[in-house]
């Protein structure tokens, strides 16, 4: 996976947002886009808007967990909610980062 590809996607999310900006899919996606370029604060910020029109979304919950753990905060709190709230996968994350 080249890093170029993901900027490149970063770019035409954010051109979509521009005009679906109420789709949080959108934002999601932009937010695994910029972790994978190592731009843990930017996924923050897009995962923390998803979360505040829709604090059920479990997926969102597991991205802040492991954005904040990657700009060293505690992302434990956001993992367990997001595993209680339906995301499998974070237990992974839990078992590695929370011991």
């Amino acid at each position: 996976e080249n890093s170029g590809d993901f900027l490149a996607a970063i770019n035409n999310y954010t051109d979509a947002v521009k005009h679906h900006y109420e789709d949080e899919q959108l934002y999601v996606n932009r937010a695994i886009c910029y972790g994978k370029t190592n731009n843990f604060k930017s996924a923050l910020n897009d995962v923390n808007l998803v979360l505040s029109k829709n604090p059920n979304n479990a997926f969102a919950w597991y991205l802040s967990g492991i954005a904040k753990i990657n700009v060293q905060e505690n992302g434990c709190n956001d993992l367990i909610t997001a595993y209680k709230k339906g995301y499998q996968p974070a237990m992974q994350a839990l078992n590695q980062y929370c011991r």
